[in-house]
């Protein structure tokens, strides 16, 4: 588990250790997609390299909670006119939380003249699906897709 206490540790300063962190999480995620699962009209878009990974911290006593920012910046827009975009993001190896705080938080970067509406979909698990989840070791992997029951979905109207 990382920690700012490692940070503060492995590094010259906390502030140059969120760089070098934020840097070396985004390379690891990137064989992952960055957990991130974008869908249109059916069919998987790959996802591009992130740029501008940014680690930060927020202390909520007795706690600080780590939040890493990735831009996912595609190199032609995507054509989501009269399309069913969903639009997730999870660990697909593990079940780790990752939340929008709310449909606000989330934006859509229209170059057009479309109108886009956003909805965000939080699921209800299964009762056996949390008991399953509950019961595992952290340091198991290959949980057959827990990640994605848990997910949360943004869904994305444009016309």
């Amino acid at each position: 588990m990382l920690t700012l206490a490692h940070v503060k540790n492995t590094h010259e300063s906390e502030q140059i250790g969120l760089v070098l962190m934020a840097e070396q999480m985004s390379e690891n995620l990137s064989g992952y997609d960055y957990f991130s699962n974008l869908i249109i009209d059916g069919n998987r878009i790959d996802i591009p390299i992130a740029e501008h990974a940014n680690l930060t911290v927020e202390s909520h006593p007795p706690i600080s909670v780590m939040t890493l920012d990735l831009e996912l910046k595609f190199q032609q827009p995507l054509d989501i006119v009269d399309k069913k975009v969903t639009w997730s993001v999870f660990d697909p190896t593990y079940y780790i939380a990752m939340n929008h705080k709310s449909v606000g938080d989330i934006s859509i970067t229209n170059s057009g003249n479309a109108e886009c509406g956003k909805e965000l979909f939080i699921p209800t698990a299964l009762a056996e699906t949390i008991a399953y989840a509950d019961s595992l070791d952290k340091s198991q992997r290959n949980t057959d897709g827990l990640g994605n029951k848990f997910a949360e979905r943004v869904y994305v109207t444009c016309l």
